[in-house]
């Protein structure tokens, strides 16, 4: 009803008394009360009929808020309905448990050879797996090491390692530095995951049963990235050369006769030992006669085939070699290693070597997290003298060994993460098919996929020999 501005003042007493009866009315509303009613009934009837238009609001801000309320908890509750059930871990395989992942090392005992590195083998690769387990393990499961020295030329000592970690110790993989074909041992003989962080040969990928992986590159793809830098550097252009293999990469040796001799560098002479690698005095005499042929065969370079760069560097050093010399593989480039079999180093002297930056390159650099590497096991043996990079007595050495700790626990993570809380060798197996391309420590570049199981894809460099420093460094 409308009101008219000009309409004459109002009784004050029934104004008053009209506003009281208002109050007792809205509080009568909430309180159930009858005395608001019969103050109502005092008052002229014209004033009461405005009421309703004044106790409005109650309405019109209730009704809203009371709907809002009934709406919230449809809003609110839904994202509770997404919750992910929590990863079950379970004993899924022999060496996995709900808590734990039982990881053997043979590692090479260099003091069967004489050599007193500045740390124990065994306390390396427990740091490294500490590592790991400080950042949750593997899907919640922590690595369990299980460590054997064996000595690095002992056939019988590495076989003997393989049946302990695997019948005794009964590990779900092993890792580290297993050379020839000991890595059957543990593939075949005793359907084993093996991550090997020594040069694989092709057909022990093909061999093998349980997953096999190795963390070097296959020789024939390295040596093809080799012999391009190489080729590319002029250094050989001219010569005639002779390519110095073991008996098992005699066939790599073939190819690459026919790489050079595609670029239009001559190779007179190819050559191998055929001794086994732990009757070194065998190995030496027969090298003897292989340099004696380089030299009929009119050969003024020798290129060691990976692998051989060792043996060839001791009888080129004892023959007295003038002649160009280059070295495949890092053990060529130790000059500890080159000492511990008795072999001096004058051959190097003049040298380049195709071969990936080592540890303290990638350290010095502050690259692929070896500097993280190296620091961590430092910090963790606060009592020990620190890790020396270039130690004066280089068989006192233990860098290498740190790197490649990290590297193998690193690469083992990477993949049984991704083949999910169920870990078996097939569920490894399929996730090392679908893993792809990614990095680990030490490496710029690698790679995993159907049908690739050597892991690096990084490139090498040329490195020449500084007598002065008595090493090699990037040329």
């Amino acid at each position: 009803m409308s009101k008219n501005p000009l309409r004459p003042r109002q009784n004050p007493v029934v104004i008053v008394l009209l506003a009281l009866a208002l109050l007792a009315a809205a509080c009568g509303g909430d309180d159930d009360g009858g005395d608001a009613v019969d103050q109502t009934t005092t008052t002229e009837a014209p004033e009461t009929t405005e009421a309703p238009t004044t106790t409005e609001a109650p309405e019109t801000t209730e009704a809203p808020a009371e709907e809002e309320a009934e709406e919230t908890p449809t809003t609110t509750a839904a994202p509770t309905t997404t919750t992910e059930a929590p990863v079950v871990l379970t004993a899924s395989h022999r060496g996995v448990t709900a808590e734990s992942i039982k990881v053997g090392v043979p590692f090479s005992d260099v003091t069967f050879i004489g050599w007193e590195p500045s740390h124990e083998a065994a306390k390396i690769w427990q740091v490294a797996a500490d590592t790991i387990n400080s950042q949750g393990g593997v899907l919640g499961r922590m690595i369990e090491i299980v460590t054997i020295g064996v000595s690095p030329v002992d056939a019988v000592a590495q076989e003997a390692a393989c049946v302990e970690l695997t019948e005794d110790e009964e590990v779900f993989v092993a890792m580290g530095v297993i050379r020839n074909e000991i890595p059957l041992c543990y593939t075949v003989l005793h359907d084993t995951i093996t991550i090997n962080t020594y040069q694989t040969r092709p057909e022990i990928f093909e061999q093998s049963v349980a997953p096999m992986i190795g963390f070097e590159p296959l020789a024939e793809r390295a040596v093809e990235a080799q012999l391009a830098t190489l080729i590319d550097s002029g250094r050989l252009e001219g010569s005639k050369v002779a390519l110095s293999a073991t008996p098992t990469t005699i066939e790599l040796a073939e190819t690459m006769s026919q790489i050079l001799g595609d670029a239009g560098i001559e190779v007179v002479s190819v050559t191998n030992f055929q001794s086994p690698s732990s009757d070194q005095f065998a190995i030496d005499n027969e090298m003897d006669v292989n340099f004696e042929r380089w030299r009929s065969d009119g050969a003024d370079a020798v290129v060691a085939v990976p692998g051989a760069s060792v043996p060839t560097t001791g009888v080129l050093s004892r023959n007295g070699w003038d002649g160009a010399y280059v070295i495949t593989d890092a053990p060529g480039t130790d000059l500890g290693l080159l000492e511990g079999f008795g072999y001096g180093a004058e051959a190097l002297v003049g040298s380049i070597a195709i071969v990936p930056a080592d540890e303290a390159d990638l350290y010095e650099a502050g690259q692929a997290g070896v500097r993280e590497c190296i620091d961590t096991f430092d910090n963790a043996f606060d009592d020990d003298p620190p890790v020396e990079l270039r130690p004066e007595d280089l068989r006192t050495s233990v860098v290498g060994l740190i790197v490649r700790s990290c590297q193998a626990l690193e690469l083992f993570k990477a993949i049984a993460e991704l083949a999910g809380p169920d870990l078996t060798n097939e569920s490894f197996d399929a996730a090392a098919d679908e893993i792809g391309a990614f990095t680990v420590t030490g490496v710029l570049g690698g790679s995993l996929g159907p049908g690739k199981r050597d892991y690096i894809d990084a490139g090498t460099a040329l490195f020449v020999f500084d007598e002065e420093l008595q090493r090699f460094v990037l040329g």
